[in-house]
């Protein structure tokens, strides 16, 4: 599978001692995803904030682009296990070129981005310094307990009106990690649709200057 490329956002006044890496969703690319930048920089002004495109074109329109096949359960599942590795890579790639720790970033994935988030990063050797989940479920949990090799930090965020991927399948999701002894911090959000406002954005600061504090 190729490598990944996309938008990226460096610290403008010093040196990055962090990372967010942002996974899209089905039908996006990185563009979308590394707007939300803004809304970041001024609490993480050290933080460099990474948006790969996804490796595949999207199957349904001639623009955006996934992850992995949704067409079937069984392409999903394989899917995700595949573009797995050129995440790995990507992450190894950032560590690299900001010559900064494994635990120094941060892999935040929206719906099908969560998904890959949430397969990638507990069965990492080297531990992630955090890892969240927005608007996603868990599609790999059957092997999860023997393959997880790590306990990074989980933060989940789900509105309760999402007619994509129900809220439930955050609460399952936070329910298979804590039966692995992940910490997971879990919040559904009302009145809130397949999407990301305001207060999934406080939140997801709040997570993360805690975990690169």
């Amino acid at each position: 599978m190729s490598a990944l490329n996309g938008p990226s956002r460096l610290p403008v006044t010093s040196k990055a001692n962090s990372a967010v890496i942002m996974l899209h969703g089905r039908g996006s690319d990185g563009n979308d995803m590394i707007g939300l930048v803004n809304y970041f920089q001024n609490n993480l002004p050290n933080t460099a904030f990474f948006a790969p495109h996804a490796p595949h074109s999207f199957e349904d329109s001639l623009v955006g682009f996934q992850w992995y096949s949704s067409s079937t359960p069984e392409l999903r599942i394989q899917g995700v296990i595949d573009v797995a590795s050129s995440v790995d890579m990507y992450i190894d790639q950032v560590v690299s070129s900001l010559d900064i720790k494994t635990s120094n970033v941060a892999l935040l994935g929206f719906s099908q981005g969560c998904i890959t988030a949430l397969h990638v990063g507990p069965r990492r050797a080297d531990p992630l310094a955090g890892i969240v989940g927005l608007s996603g479920a868990i599609t790999t949990s059957s092997d999860l307990g023997q393959q997880a090799k790590n306990s990074t930090p989980i933060l989940l965020v789900h509105g309760e009106d999402d007619q994509v991927l129900p809220a439930r399948l955050s609460v399952e999701a936070s329910e298979t990690l804590m039966e692995l002894g992940i910490p997971v911090d879990l919040h559904i959000i009302p009145d809130l649709g397949h999407s990301i406002d305001s207060r999934v954005i406080s939140i997801v600061t709040d997570f993360l200057l805690k975990v690169f504090s």
